[in-house]
């Protein structure tokens, strides 16, 4: 277990919704799995923020599970520069997955040009977040790594049934 998950977990708990929290002790089991990886953002050895990625050799893909800067490095451009540097790290990788609220809001209408802004694409496909509440219906988007190609809707169900079995195995029915 990374010595520093403690306090990001703590900054997990004030910007992201409980409904997509995992618990503390499901982080635990799923940060000793090296398919899943927790990224510390340290431009110029200061630490700005996180990413915590699910990494699938197999098939080639990145799927983003949690992304945030800390609140004193909101708004300087980090989020994507720290996005890019993950996905530089693992340029063997086809294709990156993200998922991100409907844009119902304007805090998410603005993750979603965010998104936009790095290149990302919606899969098109209808997609729902699995959590102990309820299914969240969100928007699956995609970024081609070494690819300029799409992902076809057999690949992007895959990835999504191997997510989902790794990430959210303890709620979600098969």
């Amino acid at each position: 277990m990374k010595l520093n998950f403690k306090k990001i977990y703590k900054d997990m708990l004030t910007q992201f919704p409980k409904e997509e929290l995992k618990t503390f002790k499901e982080f635990e089991q799923l940060l000793a799995s090296p398919e899943y990886e927790l990224f510390i953002f340290k431009p110029e050895d200061v630490s700005v923020g996180y990413s915590i990625w699910y990494k699938d050799d197999e098939m080639g893909f990145l799927w983003l599970d949690y992304i945030a800067i800390f609140k004193e490095f909101h708004s300087k451009g980090y989020g994507s520069i720290c996005i890019k540097e993950f996905i530089k790290q693992n340029s063997d990788k086809k294709y990156c997955f993200f998922e991100i609220e409907k844009p119902t809001n304007e805090q998410a209408v603005r993750r979603q040009k965010f998104y936009e802004k790095l290149g990302c694409k919606n899969t098109g496909i209808k997609y729902f977040f699995p959590n102990k509440y309820k299914k969240l219906e969100m928007d699956l988007l995609y970024l081609g790594v070494n690819t300029d190609i799409p992902p076809d809707k057999n690949y992007i169900n895959k990835a999504i049934s191997k997510v989902h079995k790794s990430l959210h195995n303890s709620i979600w029915e098969y």
